[in-house]
């Protein structure tokens, strides 16, 4: 097993791969938001 503190990257490819990782976390997030709101609103004219 190898220590996680002796694995080297540059600090702008760090940004990049927290960039990208960021992306599809904003996407699911949005998604996940607006579903909330339906729900939401469905529930609201069910009356529940």
């Amino acid at each position: 097993m190898t220590d996680p503190q002796e694995d080297k990257i540059s600090v702008d490819d760090l940004t990049v791969k927290v960039k990208r990782a960021a992306r599809p976390i904003t996407f699911c997030n949005t998604m996940l938001r607006a579903t909330e709101e339906e729900v939401t609103k469905i529930v609201k004219k069910l009356g529940l």
